[in-house]
């Protein structure tokens, strides 16, 4: 029984492990994002092209960002459009940030005018968004504080009972209705979980 538990809650925990992993990067992606905006804007002032703005500005960021538009890089220096090439790269990441890239690109190509007024429209809007964001994170402390707790306490409740009460915890894993609890139990604390993950996590 503590076998098949064990194997129902692994793909819970792997899911929420390689959520973890991806919201980090993504984080890390989006946090590099401003400096690259600002780094390609400085370059096409100084007179280079959009392409090579681009490529220079990806060379001196953070490896994460590097690795995230490598591939970008590599369509691009194979002849692919550069507004192409980064909104096949903001569908694939779903970065808000390379949305607003590749449609200023697309604007850009098919409108002229000058890509380095637009690209210091975007910082801005992109700093306010920051900031909107840092402000919706510390209203939503207290909730998701609450959400741990919610979600910690039935399993630090069953440890306990199931160590000091040792007959009562045999009941659980000898007899068939208490499979049926723990499973039933083990259901509900994922679906717990999932539903206070749904209602804490904000988007902007």
């Amino acid at each position: 029984m503590a076998g098949a538990i064990a194997a129902a809650l692994l793909p819970l925990f792997a899911w929420a492990w390689l959520e973890w992993r991806g919201n980090r990067n993504m984080t890390l992606l989006a946090d590099s994002m401003l400096g690259l905006l600002e780094r390609i804007r400085q370059l096409l002032s100084v007179g280079n092209s959009l392409q090579t703005a681009l490529q220079r500005a990806v060379e001196n960021s953070p490896p994460a960002m590097d690795r995230a538009l490598a591939s970008t890089l590599r369509r691009i220096a194979n002849g692919a459009g550069v507004a192409d090439s980064v909104e096949r790269a903001a569908a694939d990441l779903d970065l808000y940030e390379l949305h607003m890239l590749g449609t200023a690109a697309r604007t850009n190509l098919r409108f002229g005018g000058a890509m380095g007024a637009i690209l210091k429209s975007m910082i801005e809007t992109i700093r306010r968004r920051a900031a909107v964001e840092r402000e919706l994170r510390a209203n939503t402390t207290q909730i998701r504080a609450s959400a741990w707790v919610l979600a910690l306490l039935p399993l630090v409740v069953a440890g306990v009972v199931m160590s000091t009460n040792r007959n009562y915890a045999r009941w659980f894993l000898a007899t068939e209705a208490g499979h049926h609890m723990i499973l039933y139990a083990a259901v509900s604390q994922a679906l717990g979980i999932l539903v206070m993950r749904a209602i804490t996590r904000t988007r902007y």
